[in-house]
């Protein structure tokens, strides 16, 4: 039961990131201009900030069921007022810089995610075939 509970988890925690990073990239397109480029970069500092927050996941290592769950709260107050943010700081001339500090913000939260729920998965159960569906529901 708990190996299918974290299953679902997966799929619930990897879609609001990639959620976010769109919201992100079309504020900045909107605020911003040039939609292909503000796409291509939010994507590139998404990416290279997860491979951040899967290094800094090694650093975590005790309580790490209640420190996902605060992990998950945290990404979700950080992204839901993400585009609200972008637009409240427009007018100041700080939306390049908050569109880029939020993008790494999120992209090292996301990062840190899978290895933790890995880890717990590894405590739990089986960990070769645990891998495999993680990364595949990822």
């Amino acid at each position: 039961m708990f190996r299918l509970v974290l299953y679902i988890s997966i799929i619930f925690i990897a879609l609001p990131g990639i959620v976010y990073e769109l919201i992100i990239a079309t504020s900045a397109s909107y605020l911003l201009g040039n939609s292909i480029y503000h796409f291509s970069i939010t994507i590139g500092i998404y990416m290279s900030a997860m491979g951040i927050g899967a290094w800094i996941s090694k650093k975590i290592v005790a309580d790490l069921l209640n420190k996902f769950i605060y992990l998950e709260i945290f990404i979700s107050i950080i992204g839901g007022f993400s585009a609200m943010l972008m637009y409240a700081t427009y007018s100041y001339g700080y939306s390049n810089v908050v569109f880029f500090g939020i993008t790494i913000i999120i992209g090292i939260l996301v990062g840190i995610e899978l290895p933790i729920l890995m880890r717990i998965m590894k405590e739990e159960c089986d960990f070769k075939s645990s891998v495999a569906d993680a990364l595949s529901l990822d």
